[in-house]
């Protein structure tokens, strides 16, 4: 095992350390300090501390400096704005421009802007300045420096209603620049369609006699053009009865007239009568685009009583009535003369206006029954109404001799409207009959009638049979209808005797048939009777238990019950057939 070897000391390394050591510790003067004892000195230590402390106040004086006056303001909601300005008063249908303002107040920008908008109910677009995109009707902005804003121009037209309250909302959406969350601004306009878009204006004073014809008009000047189609609408009193009308109102309606543009002030004038059964009638006149009220507007009238008074009826009723194919009506006019004048050359006119096919009335003319022989007028109003006129002298025994002595004349006659047997209901398109009269002296109308508005509701009709078999007896119901479409069919009868039902003798292709053995009642139900369908059927089959409390019985069943809804007219027809007898 080898071992290593010791480095050997020579005698002049020791003098070597010596001499290093004497240049570090000896002292200026060449002397050596006293190595055996070492003192520690305060101050140095005292006075670092103390530099180190007003080191670290300095800097943190520094900080608060530098963040309190070159740091910018992070409370941005406060400074961030957006604004709406438009007119808050206008006319519906006029075009509004809304001026929409934005502004970054902030020392720092902000990023990922965007302004979008609700727009208010009926609002239609026409431009913007920058353009807005998309469904959502946004404009982005992108980053806005500190400082800076803009501003956004917003056209389009408020169809709304008269008086209708509209609001734009703008939302301005960003992102601070310090902040990772979306915060937004939000501004609303209210704007108040207050100024009516048409001026109407009645030109006649509103003070009538009633019952003496008379002339109104209004005219409609609008406050800018209207270059779409606008309709005029009047509803006026019931009290009101209109017998001429110009321009020509929209068929069927009297009082509705739909113009291409109304660019210009335009004159309405309606020929017509009160009746006299409201005082104080009230007219309302509207100007609509699509389903928006543009002008609204309510005239009242005062009406004055007259000497002479005229009056129509039918069914006794003076307002309306309904009828049904193949009945007659019973039309009465009247005139009172509650004076002492004495009026000559009168004559009495009924006017009849009714549906027509071909230049042919759904009025029977050739069965008239008139017992004062009045002569006799026809005249084609338009393509879908005939007016028939009955006028009446006052010649010897006439009922007008009556009227010029200060008493009453009175006018009847009775008038059949034909069937499905001597014409095609179905051909005409219109069911209403209007009704009215007048009294002339000299050619002058003195008075006129209240008018009698006819509803001919479908030419719904039932027939019933019976055949026996032994002690079966078999019924039959047929139902026929040719005119209008019914809705809810209901047919039903009462049972008479000691009746065994037997379901299996049923036979109904359409609607359901429910027997009631407690109350001995057959009702059949069908919900739809289109005249497509002008034809319906049902059977059903019968035992009688005959019986001595029975053997004088006259008839199977009690009266047949009919009743329906006409779907044109909405109104429900009802009638009795006669029961059924026994054979």
């Amino acid at each position: 095992m080898s071992r290593s070897k010791s480095k050997k000391i020579t005698v002049s390394e020791p003098r070597k350390i010596e001499e290093n050591l004497r240049k570090i510790y000896e002292n200026s003067d060449g002397s050596m300090p006293d190595m055996k004892t070492f003192d520690r000195s305060n101050g140095i230590w005292f006075w670092r501390l103390l530099t180190c402390f007003f080191v670290f106040c300095g800097l943190g004086i520094l900080g608060w400096v530098v963040w309190r006056y070159a740091t910018p303001n992070l409370v941005y909601n406060d400074q961030i704005s957006v604004s709406v300005e438009a007119p808050s008063i206008i006319a519906s249908g006029d075009t509004i421009t809304y001026t929409v303002r934005y502004r970054n107040a902030e020392a720092l920008p902000i990023a990922h802007a965007s302004l979008s908008f609700q727009y208010p109910r009926g609002f239609v677009f026409v431009s913007s300045s920058p353009t807005v995109l998309g469904e959502r009707s946004t404009i982005v902005l992108g980053s806005i420096p500190a400082g800076s804003g803009g501003t956004v121009i917003l056209s389009g037209r408020l169809l709304v209603d008269q008086f209708a309250t509209s609001t734009l909302t703008a939302v301005l959406s960003y992102t601070p620049g310090n902040f990772n969350s979306v915060f937004e601004k939000v501004a609303n306009f209210q704007t108040v369609a207050s100024i009516p878009a048409a001026t109407i204006i009645w030109n006649q004073p509103t003070v009538f006699n009633a019952n003496v014809p008379t002339t109104l008009s209004f005219t409609v000047q609008p406050i800018y053009p209207f270059t779409e189609p606008v309709i005029v609408a009047l509803q006026p009193d019931q009290s009101f009865f209109a017998q001429e009308i110009n321009p020509k109102p929209d068929e069927p309606d009297l009082f509705r007239w739909t113009l291409p543009k109304l660019t210009t002030m335009t004159t309405f004038t309606i020929h017509g009568l009160f009746s006299g059964g409201n005082i104080n009638p009230n007219f309302v006149t509207k100007v609509l685009h699509k389903k928006f009220v543009y002008s609204q507007t309510e005239t009242n009238f005062t009406l004055t009583s007259s000497t002479i008074s005229a009056s129509a009826t039918m069914f006794g009723n003076a307002e309306q009535v309904t009828i049904r194919p193949g009945q007659k009506l019973p039309i009465q006019i009247s005139f009172q003369n509650s004076s002492d004048t004495i009026y000559p050359n009168l004559t009495a006119v009924l006017y009849i206006e009714a549906p027509s096919y071909q230049k042919k009335s759904i009025l029977d003319w050739q069965n008239l029954i008139d017992h004062n022989n009045g002569a006799v007028k026809g005249e084609q109003i338009n393509e879908f109404v005939r007016r028939g006129t009955i006028f009446w002298g006052n010649e010897p025994n006439s009922q007008l001799n009556d009227f010029s002595n200060g008493g009453k004349s009175i006018f009847n006659i009775s008038l059949p409207i034909k069937d499905g047997d001597n014409t095609s209901l179905v051909n005409f398109s219109t069911s209403t009959v209007t009704v009215w009269g007048e009294i002339r002296s000299n050619g002058e109308v003195l008075a006129t009638t209240n008018p009698v508005v006819v509803k001919i509701l479908s030419d719904l009709s039932l027939k019933a049979s019976v055949s026996s078999d032994l002690d079966l007896s078999n019924f039959s119901f047929l139902l026929t209808n040719s005119f209008h479409d019914l809705k809810n069919v209901t047919v039903s009868t009462t049972l008479l005797g000691n009746v065994s039902w037997d379901e299996q003798k049923l036979n109904v292709p359409a609607g359901n048939v429910v027997f009631s053995e407690e109350r001995n009642e057959v009702v059949w139900t069908i919900k739809e009777m289109p005249t497509s369908l002008d034809l319906l059927a049902m059977e059903f089959g019968l035992i009688f238990n005959k019986s001595d409390s029975n053997s004088n019985q006259k008839n199977y069943t009690g009266p047949i019950s009919v009743k329906a809804t006409d779907a044109e007219t909405n109104d429900l027809i009802s009638f009795t057939v006669d029961p059924i007898a026994v054979e």
